[in-house]
């Protein structure tokens, strides 16, 4: 019982990843990060998906990756329900083969489309991406 309660001990202090800030999928918000010139990442997602939990545990929480999204809006669509008629609609606005599909919208208000990424990206990838689609808009 000693070795239980110490190692339930040790789990709580282990540093737990930082999720970035992502709010639900909103075409106003969308619409409100293009007026005020804001790029945007969208991560298309879904529950059962493993490379979704692994972008989660080993890439988006990378200190690094949280500075670069720092003046992002980011915004996480949730396609759980593949086949339910809200995601459909934004599968076929968005063009979605498959998850994770990660998004990157130029702060014009237009997708960075050579900068799609379908599948798993480690920290250093997405970082590359990141700063392309900072260069210019």
């Amino acid at each position: 019982i000693a070795l239980l309660i110490l190692g339930l001990g040790v789990f709580k202090l282990w540093p737990q990843p930082v999720e970035l800030p992502f709010h639900p999928y909103d075409q106003a918000l969308l619409q409100q990060a293009q007026k005020q010139g804001k790029p945007v990442f969208i991560d298309f997602s879904a529950n059962w998906c493993l490379p979704c939990k692994e972008l989660e545990i080993k890439t988006f929480s990378d200190p690094r990756v949280h500075q670069a999204f720092t003046d992002w809006l980011l915004l996480k669509a949730d396609l759980t329900q593949y086949s339910s008629g809200p995601v459909e609609d934004l599968k076929k606005t968005y063009s979605i083969m498959g998850v994770p599909t990660l998004i990157f919208v130029g702060a014009n208000g237009l997708e960075k489309k050579e900068l799609r990424t379908v599948g798993f990206l480690d920290a250093d990838e997405i970082l590359q991406k990141i700063a392309k689609a900072a260069d210019g808009d």
